[in-house]
């Protein structure tokens, strides 16, 4: 992968920096790049996984400034193999672009169909109902059946077993399917995969929109591309699995996309086509980003990495594997510019359904207040979450308007401040007042004020003294005067 950084040079004149960039801890190149005055310089380095696995990419400047924070970025990318997509298709045919699979395998693997290279984040196979058994859903990680008309019981109980497993499994809707046969497929709480009872294809106008409870982020461009979806046919539930919860909706309400966990995998409905038989959704920019992340989220693998500020709190659910609840997680925090940890421990919380039984567990943990990597881990289930400050907060921070000599003057008025131009101005500014005196002034007037407060008390002495002399002069006299008569 290609990693870009943006360094913004602030001073008035040009800057040599040398960049480096490390994983892990270890350099993987280093450059040296000249930053104009005032002005962002891009440069590039190219990164090569020699594993699976988590790792830890930082750029930093091997230059000091009063300002060393902003002298580093860090992300965490997830390293591994293209999740593999075995894609059922229930209306196959020999024309481009006319089978149900067709659209999605384009926007899964855009790299190998279109261009022929590498880098896509998934691998496809295309096969008809009968065209695969028990033994082909070893070989894969998610299943995806396109307007599939109906499914024999023997295939419905593989799929069960291959989602338990932790399998994903989306199911698309479209004109060919069977409503009155998928009704009597077994549901969810008999060991199937039905969520609910489904009223027959029909044909509605209108947009969809993403719910309270989405299943992943989106960028906003995304989003604003989807306002623009319309659909016209679309296939209804009811008496929806409690389990069940929808992450995008049609705009009257209804579920359009529905999430049914079971086990340790996820089982999607997809309560339309993911072709162009039902909508526009294939031809709006918004298909490849969200059906790609839909899958990962099908295949129950994060998109990118999950970040979160320093000092926050993480939550995290877990699935509950015994009757007793265990006392606590273990959880380690990686600080990423030192090489120790931090290890503790979380308290797990038992979570209600509705039948008031314990089926779930929660736990928060309080990430540190410096960035690095946090796992926690419960058994075999092992989580991360990535502690940094979000790009989109440091982006707006670097590029921060400066103000308008207009506005400058409201805040400066506002604030009862004086404005200055320059630094010398404000310095002449900060002496010109009482307060910013420079110190030796206050040394001086202290001397001063004591010098003052000597000659005072001398001067209220020396009444007292030429009060007294007079008097002890006459009283010794006498004395003197006997002693010599004497």
């Amino acid at each position: 992968m290609t990693v870009t950084a943006s360094l913004q040079n602030f001073s008035s004149t040009p800057q040599q920096v040398p960049v480096r960039l490390s994983a892990d801890g270890d350099e993987i190149e280093m450059q040296s790049l000249t930053v104009p005055a005032r002005s962002t310089q891009t440069t590039r380095f190219r990164w090569i996984p020699k594993s699976q696995g988590d790792a830890e990419l930082k750029v930093e400047l091997g230059k000091e400034d009063r300002t060393p924070a902003d002298n580093s970025i860090t992300r965490v990318m997830r390293v591994m193999d293209p999740v593999r997509v075995l894609l059922v298709d229930g209306g196959s045919r020999d024309e481009a672009m006319r089978s149900e699979s067709d659209f999605l395998r384009y926007a899964l693997t855009p790299f190998a169909l279109l261009q022929g290279l590498p880098g896509d984040v998934f691998s496809t196979r295309v096969v008809d109902p009968n065209g695969w058994d028990q033994a082909t859903l070893r070989e894969q990680d998610l299943v995806v059946c396109c307007n599939v008309p109906d499914l024999p019981a023997p295939q419905r109980q593989w799929l069960r077993a291959f989602v338990e497993r932790g399998g994903g499994l989306m199911f698309a809707l479209g004109d060919r399917v069977q409503v009155e046969r998928y009704n009597t497929w077994e549901p969810i709480s008999e060991n199937g995969v039905r969520p609910g009872r489904f009223s027959k294809r029909s044909e509605w106008s209108g947009a969809v929109r993403v719910s309270d409870s989405p299943f992943f982020d989106l960028a906003p461009q995304v989003i604003e591309s989807m306002a623009s979806l319309q659909f016209h046919h679309r296939i209804t539930i009811e008496e929806v699995d409690r389990e069940a919860w929808s992450g995008f909706l049609f705009e009257d309400g209804a579920p359009w996309i529905l999430n049914c966990p079971i086990g340790r995998g996820r089982c999607l409905w997809m309560l339309s086509s993911c072709d162009d038989g039902d909508g526009n959704f294939p031809a709006r920019p918004s298909y490849v980003p969200v059906m790609q992340k839909l899958m990962l989220f099908a295949a129950a693998t994060p998109s990118g990495w999950r970040l979160s500020d320093p000092g926050s709190r993480w939550l995290e659910h877990w699935e509950r594997t015994g009757s007793e609840t265990p006392p606590a997680i273990e959880w380690m925090a990686r600080h990423s510019g030192r090489p120790d940890s931090l290890m503790s421990t979380a308290e797990l919380k038992p979570i209600l359904d509705q039948a008031s039984e314990a089926s779930r567990l929660s736990s928060e943990i309080a990430l540190p207040r410096w960035s690095g990597i946090v796992q926690a881990t419960l058994g075999s289930d092992i989580r991360k979450m990535m502690v940094d400050v979000p790009p989109g907060d440091r982006s707006r921070e670097l590029t921060r308007d400066l103000l308008t000599e207009e506005r400058f003057e409201a805040v400066a008025v506002q604030a009862g401040a004086s404005p200055t131009n320059s630094v010398d101005g404000w310095l002449s500014l900060v002496r010109s007042r009482w307060s910013g005196r420079e110190m030796w002034f206050w040394c001086w007037l202290l001397l001063l004020a004591l010098v003052v407060a000597e000659l005072a008390l001398q001067q209220s002495f020396l009444p007292k003294r030429s009060l007294l002399l007079p008097a002890s002069t006459s009283e010794s006299a006498p004395a003197d005067a006997s002693r010599g008569a004497a």
